[in-house]
């Protein structure tokens, strides 16, 4: 009838254990932009003993792979020991995997304008592009897409797409509007003068006849020029240069002006009324100018004169023949102007000079006696 109580069998004296350590996240994923540091992941761990307890605060750091390293992409070993009072140990290994979340950055015109007459290349379009990336510089820079060379000679909108693709593999995305238009002026070709006599009947529509438009891409447009002003058509038997104002335009509304005169004249009288190729002028004091011979010898009459050759202007007060060649609308006339010394006495011999002293002596005594 004894009781038996339970018991348990003698181990000898308490055993310390090595201290336990556990954490929430033994796995460490980190922003390459936003990098923790190695003292954040040892607040993040726990360190436990059955004798000495809490050992958190014992934690240190043994080998740090990491710290060197957190600005490059990769996956790098923290190794860090809990050592309890009777120096047992244990480590603990964390794994910090350094990621690049974030893609290059790439810029660059979003629209660009150009002639049909001057296509752009691919190379033209990227070395208008600026890129960067925030762990590195090697970024690699691809056409995505591309419906404008094939278009580039063409009128439109078209698109082309650039990306960016860091080491880490993030990409980010350009895309660049080609406009293609035709912004050129045509040109206007013909005479800027037109001559006819008041007499004459010539209508604007053949002087017309003979002006062209063109334009570099749209080729020939004629068809398009216009009178915009016309000075001509009520002054078509009246003397003077009356202007003509017209323009073209091509398919795109590109406008070019041009203008032309028509010199009406009256045929019937001379334009030039100098009667003579030879005109002296006697030196003097105020020699006349050119413009005033020619006044003077034209009766008077107005007309509008253009100077080719004047060897006159300039010698007025020397002795010499000058040549002058003039020209009125489509006459010509060449003349001199002989320039002549003022008269003076003749030279006396010496025997005519003592000749005239004694007969201007013999004439003084005269008068003395008479």
């Amino acid at each position: 009838g004894d009781e038996i109580y339970p018991f348990e069998e003698y181990l000898g004296p308490d055993r310390d254990h090595l201290p336990s350590l556990s954490t929430a996240v033994g796995y460490y994923n980190v922003n390459i932009d936003n990098p923790v540091s190695v003292e954040e992941i040892k607040n993040a761990l726990q360190a436990f003993d059955d004798v000495d307890g809490d050992l958190s605060a014992a934690i240190e750091v043994i080998t740090d792979n990491y710290t060197s390293k957190r600005t490059c992409p990769g996956i790098y070993e923290i190794v860090f020991r809990a050592t309890d009072q009777s120096q047992n140990s244990t480590d603990f290994i964390v794994y910090v995997k350094v990621q690049d979340l974030t893609p290059p950055v790439i810029t660059g015109p979003n629209y660009i304008k150009t002639s049909p007459l001057s296509p752009l290349s691919i190379s033209d379009l990227y070395n208008q592009l600026q890129y960067s990336d925030n762990s590195n510089k090697e970024v690699d820079i691809s056409v995505e897409s591309n419906n404008y060379t094939n278009n580039s000679g063409y009128i439109g909108l078209y698109s082309v797409i650039f990306s960016a693709t860091d080491l880490s593999g993030n990409k980010s995305y350009l895309e660049m509007t080609i406009d293609v238009k035709d912004e050129d002026s045509p040109v206007i070709f013909g005479p800027t003068e037109f001559y006819k006599a008041a007499h004459e009947t010539i209508e604007l529509s053949e002087m017309l006849a003979g002006i062209t438009a063109y334009d570099e891409y749209c080729q020939d447009v004629t068809d398009s020029i216009r009178i915009i002003s016309d000075g001509y058509s009520l002054n078509a038997y009246k003397p003077g240069s009356w202007p003509v104002y017209i323009e073209a335009c091509d398919y795109y509304g590109n406008v070019a002006n041009f203008t032309f005169y028509v010199n009406v004249h009256d045929a019937k009288g001379p334009l030039f009324l100098i009667d003579t190729n030879l005109i002296t002028i006697v030196l003097e004091d105020d020699p006349p100018s050119l413009e005033m011979v020619l006044e003077s010898l034209s009766e008077g009459k107005d007309f509008e004169y253009q100077t080719i050759v004047d060897e006159y202007t300039g010698n007025e007060k020397r002795p010499g023949r000058y040549r002058v060649v003039v020209r009125a609308e489509s006459e010509m006339r060449e003349f001199e102007i002989n320039v002549q010394g003022e008269e003076t006495p003749p030279k006396l011999s010496f025997w005519q000079k003592i000749g005239n002293f004694f007969r201007e002596l013999f004439r003084k005594i005269w008068g003395i006696f008479n």
